[in-house]
């Protein structure tokens, strides 16, 4: 949806508010009509599974956020730069692939990737491995940029 990916949206993750069961179901006719109309749309194509993130993000995360869509019952917002550069880091480092093409789209400033390295390490305490793999990731990136040596 922001033209980051030259794949088209899938779906849509909803951080907050948590969709109550009525909306899903209305969303699930929806997919079966266009389903019928031969438009496909994924199971689960409006989802808050995302939402476990919260968690871990940034306690002013919703601060940051930029609208997106604004409809008569229904407004979309996505995460700020910061925080989507975040999100994005982290699915990289966690075999999301096309993530990769999202940070680059993105093109961070050698800050900004630093700096969101730094959350991103930080997001998984349990896991020894995981701030080494970030490092490593993060230095690909800063190559790729231009940033590295």
């Amino acid at each position: 949806m922001l033209g980051l990916l030259d794949r088209p949206t899938v779906d849509l993750d909803i951080l907050n508010p948590k969709i109550p069961r009525e909306i899903l179901e209305l969303a699930e006719e929806f997919r079966q009509k266009m389903v019928a109309q031969g438009k496909p749309l994924e199971p689960n194509w409006f989802n808050d599974a995302t939402s476990a993130f919260l968690e871990h993000f940034p306690k002013d995360w919703a601060k940051r956020t930029q609208p997106l869509f604004k409809g008569k019952a229904l407004d979309l917002s996505t995460l700020g730069r910061s925080d989507l550069l975040k999100d994005k880091l982290w699915g990289y480092c966690d075999a999301r692939s096309h993530d990769k093409t999202a940070l680059l789209n993105l093109k961070p400033t050698k800050e900004e990737l630093l700096q969101a390295s730094d959350w991103v390490k930080k997001a998984r305490p349990k896991e020894p491995l995981w701030p080494g793999l970030v490092e490593d990731k993060v230095e690909e990136l800063l190559k790729v940029l231009g940033y590295g040596n």
